[in-house]
């Protein structure tokens, strides 16, 4: 069996554990992806070179860090990698949030607003608008755009709420301008993202941070369930 049959194999043992793994590298150019007994590394590219990591043996971890020793983006990290992959290095940046997926026997009626696609012009007012331009660029922003899902209301013509799958694909970029909230829009264009990741046989799921209140509650009041606690990094050099 190729090593990358082997991989996806191990990966879809445990779906929940693996989603974000399993997605990224279904969508994104591979660069290299290696097995050590149950455990599996991977680095694919989509903004930056990002490395993946399934294990839960602290041994086996310290194994496939041979294969990254240069590197410095780390995707979707459990608490107990941290200290290992950090090890003697300096740490630029962590995003820290909570994954959630929502379960396939969760229906949720259609969506009321009127939606419309996003246009890659609208990826610098996007960018403008967010506030994780740290860990963002317009770049990326074009990419989703023209790769993933997305969706959007307006009014006026006013683009005042939307939503875009992440490159493994998360929903994620769930904004709604400050003086449109109350008014059920967050509600309304993540429950049509959900329906477009369905329509792709797909499972919707989302990080959260966990100091985002309003986005917690919107997403257990449709039905997500939270998974764990995991983390983005970025190393110095």
């Amino acid at each position: 069996m190729r090593e990358l049959d082997k991989a996806f194999s191990l990966l879809k043992k445990d779906i929940n554990k693996n989603i974000s793994f399993i997605n990224f590298f279904n969508q994104n150019k591979i660069i290299f992806i290696k097995v050590l007994n149950q455990s599996v590394i991977g680095k694919g590219t989509s903004d930056n070179d990002w490395v993946y990591i399934s294990c839960s043996n602290p041994d086996e971890l310290q194994a496939l860090l041979s294969y990254v020793k240069e590197d410095l983006y780390f995707a979707v990290l459990e608490d107990w990698m941290l200290p290992i992959i950090t090890e003697n290095k300096e740490v630029e940046w962590k995003l820290s949030t909570r994954r959630y997926i929502l379960p396939e026997q969760i229906i949720m009626d259609d969506p009321s607003q009127r939606f419309s696609s996003l246009k890659l012009q609208d990826a610098e007012y996007i960018y403008n608008n967010s506030k994780y331009k740290d860990y963002l660029s317009v770049e990326y922003i074009k990419e989703r755009i023209s790769k993933g899902i997305h969706c959007g209301t307006k009014e006026n013509d006013k683009l005042i709420a939307w939503c875009i799958s992440q490159d493994d694909g998360a929903l994620g970029f769930l904004t709604v301008l400050p003086e449109y909230r109350g008014k059920g829009y967050g509600m309304e264009v993540l429950t049509e993202a959900v329906r477009k990741v369905r329509e792709n046989d797909a499972v919707p799921f989302a990080y959260i941070e966990d100091s985002n209140q309003r986005a917690t509650s919107l997403c257990l009041k449709l039905g997500f369930e939270p998974d764990r606690l995991i983390h983005w990094i970025k190393l110095k050099k």
